[in-house]
């Protein structure tokens, strides 16, 4: 999949993050005075210093913005053939988020929204009256949650991989409507640019008998890994 040169990049203020979980803490009267003020900030003022941050035109960017991920693997055997001995094996690998329920199928991944987008917010904004809890929701994930994560640096997505656990982190290119903060990044599209896995965490994976006569064994199997994410993601894989 080809990257469209022209990307747009999308600043939010920390500060709006925080009123838009504030919300959450109203109830009542209070909360249909919040509403009323999100919308009233919502209006395209004349003076666009007035306008909100997350209200203004995206600025144009010429290239896909570089970031980092960390990611889980999981490995099925099934898929590619490694030998063992005389005996032979299949075995296939993938990515998966470290902090939420998705599997990566191949390098390229989309938002099932786009991040900090009004528009999604403005489509219920006749109905808030009748389903004020619906509104909520959808403002709340578009602003507070839709997006592909990720952090600006390497040092920070391996930081990511000790905090969950995981073998895996890789530089990926975004692009789309992209959010921007203070560490990190929500994309509405990225692409898995390059990836590194942990030697170390795929040897305790495999070593499931912690016995050292099987290293021919281990060994081979964590060469099958890095060949079935190389061909899955079409990228260079590095062991670290």
């Amino acid at each position: 999949m080809a990257i469209v040169r022209g990307a747009f990049s999308q600043l939010l203020k920390p500060g709006l993050r925080q009123a838009l979980c504030k919300i959450w803490l109203l109830d009542g009267e209070d909360d249909m005075r919040e509403i009323e003020r999100q919308d009233e900030m919502a209006i395209l003022h004349p003076d666009t210093s007035a306008v909100p941050v997350w209200r203004r035109r995206p600025t144009r960017v010429e290239h896909p913005i570089e970031a980092w991920r960390a990611w889980g693997i999981e490995i099925t055997r099934e898929g590619h053939d490694f030998c063992i001995g005389s005996h032979k094996v299949h075995l296939d690998a993938y990515l998966k988020s470290v902090a939420a329920d998705c599997e990566w199928e191949g390098p390229v991944m989309r938002s099932h929204k786009r991040p900090v987008d009004p528009a999604y917010w403005d489509a219920l904004r006749l109905n808030k009256k009748d389903d004020p809890d619906l509104y909520y929701m959808e403002m709340r994930d578009t602003f507070d949650l839709a997006g592909i994560w990720a952090v600006k640096t390497k040092e920070a997505a391996i930081d990511v991989t000790h905090m969950y656990r995981v073998s895996t982190y890789g530089r990926i290119k975004l692009w789309g409507r992209v959010a921007q903060f203070t560490l990190g990044y929500r994309a509405e599209a990225c692409m898995i640019d390059e990836l590194w896995v942990r030697r170390h965490g795929l040897w305790n994976m495999f070593n499931t008998r912690n016995d050292v006569r099987d290293r021919e064994l281990i060994e081979s199997a964590i060469n099958a890994v890095v060949k079935s994410l190389e061909d899955r993601y079409q990228c260079k894989v590095n062991l670290a």
